[in-house]
């Protein structure tokens, strides 16, 4: 990594307590508009991590260009990196799917970020979601806080790292695994080539991707069948990714390929098939789509609802007014919530219930106090 010109103030502490810094405000300022302005509250947020990120640079008086270098893109350099957005974009299908088997909750904060997306303009979606994080959290994230790394002298460390910080940076437990490699490949680029330019595109064709739906304005509607169940199809869609990465790593950065990475990413690729044709079996005749409950008819503040088998279920419950609403076990065991605006679901995604006596309850914010038309489903789709 490049040094810069004022030395002395750019502390690997200082980094560290900036990061921490950025994510309590995240989790503190950043929710909280979200949750009351929804995609403007989104976008208020990215503009807040680029504010932080200015104000470093200008408090340790180093020039811009030397904190966000912004070099010429050659044509090999385009493919190359052509190549490793998609292979970076197939790492984040496996890693996705990967969380979505061992992480509970993983499958529900995918839903929910879809659900949020949902009846947005597309503009609107393309800034909050692809453009702004693609500035803001580069100029904070590759910008300021890993030029404080800069005494490090082993790159991969300074990768690991950054990784780590990009996972916890997004505060969701279920897509940290996803987020902290797509975070250590960004701060690798940047390492490289020493031009933000690289991370900043590479961050905004992978969210771009993953929006794309949402902007064609289709996939918004919640699946009925559980991403989690389905980890084969996404080992098998994204085996490829390891080899594409080298491709493009031998492109943009010749000086750091070896031929023995060809035979790293061979391997890699024949784990990650063998891995899903293997799952595939083995999730072979659990289905069962069983529809248990819905309910499509006047709540009342507190409602009951009877599950008869263990298994894992489709939830979703919305309502037609403003409010918040809670699924819980024996009136105790919190299984799921959100706040929810005029016809967004305020829980969706899939839960492992036992069987027991469930209650779901919901405060209205605005609207009728005395009805509340809410869309309750719960069905179980796998033993």
């Amino acid at each position: 990594m490049e040094r810069l010109t004022v030395q002395g103030r750019w502390k690997i502490s200082t980094g560290i307590a900036l990061q921490l810094v950025s994510v309590a405000l995240i989790a503190s300022c950043g929710s909280y508009m979200q949750e009351i302005w929804g995609v403007t509250g989104l976008i208020t947020t990215e503009l807040m991590l680029l504010l932080i990120a200015l104000v470093t640079v200008a408090v340790h008086k180093t020039p811009l260009k030397e904190v966000f270098p912004v070099k010429p893109v050659s044509a090999r350099e385009a493919i190359g990196l052509i190549f490793f957005i998609l292979g970076g974009y197939l790492m984040n299908i496996v890693m996705l799917g990967i969380s979505m088997k061992v992480i509970s909750s993983a499958s529900g904060e995918t839903s929910y970020v879809n659900a949020f997306m949902s009846g947005y303009d597309p503009i609107l979606l393309l800034v909050s979601m692809a453009i702004l994080p693609a500035l803001c959290e580069e100029a904070l994230e590759r910008g300021v806080v890993m030029k404080h790394f800069r005494s490090i002298k082993k790159d991969w460390v300074i990768a690991l790292i950054m990784g780590l910080f990009f996972g916890f940076f997004h505060l969701s437990p279920g897509r940290f695994l996803n987020t902290a490699c797509l975070g250590a490949l960004l701060s690798y680029l940047m390492l490289k080539k020493e031009n933000i330019s690289f991370p900043v595109i590479f961050h905004f064709a992978n969210n771009l991707i993953s929006i794309l739906p949402s902007l064609l304005s289709f996939g918004n509607a919640a699946s009925e069948v559980d991403p989690s169940e389905l980890t084969y199809v996404y080992l098998l869609m994204g085996c490829l990714f390891p080899l594409l990465l080298v491709a493009g790593n031998k492109l943009m950065c010749p000086g750091a390929f070896r031929k023995r990475q060809w035979i790293a990413a061979a391997l890699a690729s024949v784990v990650l098939l063998t891995a899903g044709i293997a799952d595939a079996f083995l999730v072979r005749g659990r289905v069962v789509d069983d529809k248990v409950y819905v309910l499509q008819e006047t709540l009342r503040k507190e409602y009951t609802v009877e599950v008869r088998q263990d298994g894992l279920y489709f939830v979703k419950i919305s309502s037609s007014y403003r409010g918040a609403c809670e699924l819980r076990q024996d009136g105790i065991r919190w299984i799921a919530g959100s706040r929810m605006g005029n016809s967004e679901p305020c829980i969706v995604g899939f839960y492992r219930l036992s069987a027991g006596t469930y209650t779901v309850t919901y405060e209205v914010w605005e609207g009728s106090e005395d009805e509340v038309d809410l869309d309750a489903t719960l069905i179980r789709i796998y033993k």
